[in-house]
């Protein structure tokens, strides 16, 4: 119950007693803590939801949830290097068959772009654009900014023909999260 109520509107006080109920009868249970941490996460408790986090990877060293959430806590501090090693061990405990291995994927590419690091961001953005999600999955609402993330990355590198494609991508998408502005998309294919 605790893990259905955690996306649920209201429900975050019966969530957080039903899982504490669960790490009451039971402390090792990776998965109560994960659940926990993206709950506190998304009321803003980043602390606590960095120890839920931290918990429940102890528990489980390949808890690829665990890895991700906390991943986010730590972008949210704006400390990538712990972000990319927490993504990196998400994705590797996950299949690329889950949304949650692409979703690491996608942020990943956008630590390294904070890093600098503009050869690993080219790899990800890559693998995620040319990756084929279908209409319910999660990330499929992400191809545009990362076809445009993507081009900028080129742009960067100084693959030039290879950005305008990435652009020309990132045009023909016209919705999604963090949808780019059209004039904005199309100065940068300029």
């Amino acid at each position: 119950k605790g893990k259905k109520w955690v996306n649920e509107e209201g429900k975050s006080d019966d969530a957080f007693k039903a899982l504490n109920r669960v790490l009451k009868k039971y402390d090792q249970h990776s998965q109560a803590y994960e659940r926990r941490g993206h709950l506190n996460y998304l009321l803003g408790n980043t602390d606590e939801a960095l120890h839920d986090f931290s918990k429940a990877i102890h528990i489980d060293n390949e808890n690829a949830d665990a890895y991700y959430g906390r991943g986010r806590v730590y972008v949210h501090e704006s400390n990538y290097e712990k972000a990319i090693e927490d993504f990196e061990n998400c994705a590797k405990n996950a299949l690329a068959l889950q949304p949650i291995y692409w979703m690491a994927r996608r942020l990943l590419s956008e630590c390294y772009m904070k890093t600098g690091n503009l050869q690993k961001a080219e790899f990800n953005l890559k693998l995620f654009t040319k990756r084929p999600f279908e209409r319910e999955d999660p990330n499929n609402t992400w191809k545009q900014w990362a076809y445009f993330k993507y081009g900028k990355v080129l742009l960067e590198l100084e693959k030039f023909d290879e950005a305008g494609k990435a652009f020309d991508q990132a045009l023909a998408i016209e919705e999604g999260n963090q949808t780019i502005s059209k004039p904005e998309r199309l100065t940068f294919r300029g």
